[in-house]
């Protein structure tokens, strides 16, 4: 009766919600922010920013790409490779229309002005490379330590380039010259640099927190003040003859400097994270902080009243995720909540894919879990946080100390939410009261309502019965425990694992409870007496992560094979599997029973939405028997009708063996073949090609999910 009323999912269609794009190095936007160029795994990757898809990568064939730049009317990409080849890809036609040979070592910086690319090589000399004619123009020489950072003169006709190295220098080379005509020093390396407007004077930051102006004419320091952070990137603006210089530090704080005055006229209201580079749009006047997370920060710059600039925050993109470790729903954003290897939670609009940054946490995020409008998360500076979801946002409310060692799993009872439970490597179970305070301001709480030290090795999850009434535990030790959440007075034990747990789920509708193994089982326990009514068998690595699904008559599960699974248990089988997940381990999974959908992320940095399309997919079968009973029809009147080769053709198509080679003899029995006619069996067998692909991929498509 209950199958009867609830539609089992039988096939799950998946959709990459976000790729890793963008793993380090060379970064680029388009002038109408449409597109993303950036370097992942050695690969360039073009990424439409409004669709959300990448549109194509660059990856020749045993080539590793190292840095790229675009010219200027974005219609060229120029990318170099490890093995010091330079490529010029056409943009429109998406293909390499030259490449040339250098034997220099370039390092991960570039730039390009006309048919020029400057670049720093590993044994400190600037090279000047003319890109379409395919060599080097000039090598200039006299850099004392690693180049760090090349850049043209804004002003292309004085044919200049600026270089900073790490032996504290910031020289200028002039091309016409073929000379260094300028080496400004200080006591410690530039770590960004920008002109004014004219191109007069440079800015350059420094890691001893100095700031300095610098008179390209004379050449000569004009102005230096010490600031409070290290400025990783800053992009000059100018207004009314007030130069104003907008600054991205390590302290992940966007701000905006007076020149003349030396004060700060705006700071951003809340630090995002450590800043490596900036990109400034002249078409747009919008700014991309880009972090240390892979994280594209968009700004927009503006003037108030007082004439001063401002920033207004637009929108935040994840490049990267790096591993997946946890994962949420939340059905009142409609978002995603993302614990990765940061400190950050990040929360993701699945229709936007817009990213909103939360700090808090002092280490990597480890596990989470949501209940309601509330969330909490554990992480490896073994503190616990809870968090309160509104339309309006993510707030912290509390923080819980309390355990040894960093936090392994949390669960909010799902009846009352009155309480949670946590677990941690320090081998203890917690319980914690909620704090529902309405006081402004966030609570510490240092001390459980209970405590015990639950298994004999760390304890990797934590669960609470539908009820209230039971945790079950399950550790490292191989082992399961259940205890009653009044007093965590020990009330059953399961084993039968040969290795550790790494999950555990209640059933919503009966006295089960299954769990998941790194022996690649899935099992599931009468809670009744305690025993072991059914393994499931079928990942061929741990299984990571289990849930209940369909109102509790399926269980979707994920493994370190990169696979996802689901099975029916009245069965007690596998019915489909999937491995979009390109490889590694699958840490996350988070089901939403209303939407019927899934969400999966790992150690492949990717990010993939679910859809149930049962109904779909059964109604192409409908379909597709539908016709084929239709054929088999049509096959039976051309046979009877005589029309003997086109019957052949139905056979052949139809998979009809013996039928096809009984149509065959009897056009060979009955027709007499003229010299100049066309013989019946090349006539058949004109579409053997078609039919035996339509096989081959119908063969592969079934053996991959079984």
């Amino acid at each position: 009766a209950t199958e009867a009323r609830v539609k089992l999912t039988k096939h799950l269609k998946g959709s990459k919600l976000q790729v890793p794009i963008q793993t380090g190095g060379s970064i680029y936007i388009s002038s109408k922010e449409d597109r993303i160029y950036a370097l992942c795994n050695f690969t360039v990757v073009i990424y439409d920013s409004n669709e959300g898809i990448i549109l194509r990568t660059i990856n020749p064939e045993n080539e590793e790409i190292v840095c790229f730049v675009v010219d200027n009317s974005e219609k060229e990409l120029i990318t170099y490779s490890r093995n010091q080849l330079f490529r010029i890809w056409d943009l429109e036609e998406f293909k390499c229309v030259k490449h040339f040979k250098t034997p220099y070592s370039i390092a991960l910086d570039m730039d390009i002005q006309h048919n020029l690319i400057a670049a720093g090589t590993s044994d400190r000399i600037v090279c000047i490379f003319d890109y379409k004619k395919g060599y080097a123009t000039h090598l200039l020489r006299g850099q004392k330590g690693l180049i760090t950072k090349v850049m043209f003169h804004p002003a292309p006709e004085k044919y200049q380039v600026v270089a900073t190295s790490v032996d504290n220098t910031i020289r200028i080379w002039d091309l016409l010259m073929n000379a260094c005509i300028a080496t400004l020093g200080h006591s410690s390396p530039c770590s960004a640099f920008t002109f004014t407007q004219d191109g007069s004077t440079l800015l350059s930051a420094h890691r001893d927190k100095y700031l300095i102006a610098w008179n390209l004419q004379t050449r000569t320091k004009t102005t230096a003040f010490e600031i409070d952070e290290e400025i990783e990137a800053m992009h000059y603006v100018f207004k009314k003859k007030t130069p104003f210089l907008c600054t991205f530090g390590d302290k992940g704080i966007a701000r905006i400097l007076n020149v003349n005055t030396k004060e700060w006229v705006y700071v951003a209201e809340q630090p995002a994270q450590p800043f490596l580079r900036l990109i400034y749009s002249k078409a747009s006047n919008h700014i991309c902080g880009i972090t240390a997370e892979q994280n594209l920060i968009l700004y927009s710059i503006s003037f108030n009243k007082e004439n001063l600039p401002q920033l207004a925050y637009l929108k935040d993109f994840t490049c990267f995720h790096d591993e997946v470790l946890d994962l949420a729903y939340s059905k009142t954003t409609k978002s995603l909540i993302m614990a990765t290897n940061s400190s950050l939670l990040k929360v993701i609009d699945t229709k936007t894919m817009e990213t909103k940054i939360c700090p808090g946490h002092q280490d990597i995020i480890m596990t989470m879990h949501l209940q309601g409008d509330y969330l909490i998360t554990g992480a490896k500076d073994n503190d616990i946080k809870l968090w309160k979801i509104t339309e309006n946002g993510i707030t912290c409310v509390a923080t819980y100390k309390g355990h040894s060692k960093h936090v392994t799993s949390l669960f909010i009872a799902p009846k009352k939410m009155g309480f949670f439970a946590s677990c941690s490597k320090d081998m203890s179970i917690k319980v914690w009261k909620i704090a529902h305070s309405e006081s402004e301001g966030m609570e510490t709480i240092t001390e459980a309502m209970r405590t015990i030290v639950g298994h004999s090795k760390e304890i990797n999850v934590v669960r609470v019965s539908p009820n209230d009434k039971l945790i079950a535990s399950g550790s490292q030790d191989r082992s399961i425990k259940i205890w009653n959440s009044s007093a965590l007075n020990e009330v059953g034990e399961y084993k039968g694992h040969k290795r550790g747990i790494w999950d555990l789920a209640f059933s919503p509708i009966e006295k089960l409870l299954a769990s998941a193994s790194g022996d690649g089982t899935i099992k599931l326990w009468n809670m009744t007496d305690g025993t072991c009514i059914n393994t499931l068998c079928g990942h061929m690595q741990s299984v990571l992560k289990i849930c209940w699904i369909d109102n509790g008559l399926q269980i979707a599960s994920s493994g370190a094979d990169g696979l996802v699974k689901l099975w029916n248990l009245k069965k007690s089988e596998c019915i489909s599997t999937y491995s979009e997940h390109e490889e590694g381990k699958i840490w996350a999974l988070a089901y939403c029973e209303e939407e019927r959908v899934i969400f999966t992320g790992g150690s492949d940095s990717t990010l993939i939405k679910w859809n149930d399309v049962t109904s779909e997919v059964e109604k192409a079968e409908f379909q597709e028997k539908k016709t084929k009973l239709e054929e088999e029809q049509q096959l039976f009147n051309m046979t009877h009708e005589g029309e003997g080769k086109d019957a052949a053709i139905m056979a052949f198509k139809l998979g009809k063996n013996k039928e096809f080679i009984g149509i065959i003899q009897k056009l060979i029995n009955e027709i007499e073949i003229k010299k100049d006619a066309k013989d019946p069996i090349e006539y058949v067998l004109e579409e053997q090609k078609e039919c035996n692909a339509l096989f081959s991929k119908e063969f592969n498509r079934e053996k991959r999910n079984k």
